[in-house]
């Protein structure tokens, strides 16, 4: 019996399987970074997770976790549930790049709640960003909201442009009538950065409508995320021969920002690919397990998209 864990700044998310990739359990909660989140949401959302997808289990042989937290605290709250007798910690660079390309290095760009990019060798990990959004996070999920509660309160005040965000964030925050309880349901929330980031999706619609605003928004996000992938690749010695492999659901919200991040990118690399995620994060530790049993990527992509197909990204 193995369990995969991945646990960021939105959500929790676990999933439980055998060796023939049969799904037992699965689980789902809020966030976990302690960047976005309090520590009491964190452990409530450790526990609710961990109750939902081990419900009846009592021993795991192995599990692969992905926790961009407090990795002290999961691990006594999994032995808690059950017994273990492997637990691995995967860094999200490196399990990004395992469900994203089946491979533990080369290139990735994060953006999810909270963003960065690395390159990862066999001997070597270089990364630009993941400061968090106080200090930085451009291009994520969390920046993408937030520009876009600015946009509609420039707007609401008047030394804005008009914007389709205004009605869709002031229905989100239930704020028709007086738009200035945006302002308790983001301060008085005990964690607000994930507040702020589910609105990502509010900017994906506006942009798909043709919105300037958004569209402007999603620009600046990918361009944000290209220019720190070029400092990044600045850094190294020699650009490696690997594509960009991208991580993180704030890309799935409108293709415009994949755009200006590969035209930011190519036009110092024209060459370079930038290549879709194969698989949600989850998916690292089933990946890391058919790697290690000797199936080839290509295998383990196909293995891995029939067992699980509800994680593959389309």
């Amino acid at each position: 019996m193995y369990l995969a864990v991945d646990g960021g700044g939105s959500k929790i998310k676990a999933l439980v399987f055998d060796a023939q990739l049969h799904k037992i359990g699965q689980g789902r909660s809020g966030g976990v970074n302690t960047t976005q989140n309090d520590p009491a949401s964190i452990l409530a959302h450790v526990r609710a997770c961990l109750d939902e997808a081990l419900a009846g289990i009592r021993h795991i042989d192995e599990a692969f976790v992905t926790f961009v937290g407090d990795r002290t605290l999961f691990a006594q709250e999994l032995r808690a549930c059950v017994s273990v007798g492997e637990l691995h910690f995967l860094d999200e660079a490196r399990a990004g790049l395992l469900a994203g390309a089946g491979r533990s290095d080369g290139l990735l760009a994060i953006s999810g709640t909270g963003s960065d990019v690395f390159y990862l060798s066999p001997d070597s990990r270089n990364i630009v960003g993941g400061w968090g959004i106080v200090l930085g996070d451009q291009g994520s999920g969390t920046w993408i909201g937030l520009q876009a509660v600015r946009s509609v309160i420039r707007a609401l005040d008047g030394w804005g442009p008009e914007t389709l965000l205004t009605p869709l964030v002031l229905q989100h925050f239930h704020a028709e009538d007086e738009p200035r309880h945006i302002i308790d349901a983001v301060y008085q929330a005990p964690a607000p950065f994930p507040v702020i980031a589910a609105l990502t999706p509010l900017v994906g619609e506006a942009a798909r409508q043709g919105d300037p605003e958004a569209l402007r928004i999603f620009t600046e996000a990918g361009v944000a995320l290209g220019r720190q992938m070029l400092s990044l690749l600045n850094r190294l010695d020699a650009i490696p021969d690997v594509p960009i492999t991208l991580c993180g659901g704030a890309w799935k919200a409108h293709p415009q920002m994949l755009t200006s991040f590969s035209q930011t990118v190519q036009v110092v690399h024209p060459h370079m690919v930038i290549a879709r995620p194969w698989f949600e994060h989850v998916l690292a530790g089933p990946m890391a397990f058919l790697l290690r049993s000797g199936h080839s990527p290509q295998e383990a992509r196909h293995l891995l998209a029939q067992a699980f197909p509800e994680e593959v990204i389309s």
